[in-house]
């Protein structure tokens, strides 16, 4: 083999305070399915959500301090494509989503600039909206 081909990527793992308050948001906010979920050996609770090509593991330990002194890397945020920025901002919106920021615009971001606006996930994860011009 000289070259490997990526199909995408396999889904996003993210540490959350509640697993049922996080799936809530997930579902009803952002318009996410359950695809599969499971409680560990030791009691840790996974749940994957997928909307479109978007895959996200949601993972609540039972002992909170476990993902705080993880040292596997930071992702900064979640960005999730949208075809219409304007029009994904105002839907979150109607369903409670209170955003951090106003659209902004991004110039230098792909060949024609992008759209984006970030928000909260219950947790505190940080999450965008972008819309690649």
């Amino acid at each position: 083999m000289d070259s490997l081909t990526y199909l995408g990527f396999g889904h996003t793992g993210m540490f959350i305070k509640d697993i049922v308050e996080s799936k809530k948001f997930y579902m009803e906010s952002l318009g996410f399915a359950v695809v599969s979920e499971y409680v560990g050996e030791d009691g840790t609770k996974m749940c994957f959500i997928n909307n479109g090509n978007c895959t996200i593991e949601l993972i609540e330990f039972t002992d909170p301090t476990i993902g705080r002194d993880r040292k596997d890397g930071i992702i900064d945020h979640l960005s999730i494509r949208v075809e219409d920025v304007g029009m994904a901002k105002t839907y979150l919106e109607s369903k409670g989503v209170t955003f951090e920021t106003e659209i902004l615009l991004d110039e230098k971001l792909y060949d024609h600039g992008e759209k984006f606006a970030m928000f909260r996930g219950p947790s505190g994860e940080r999450l965008q909206i972008e819309q690649i011009l």
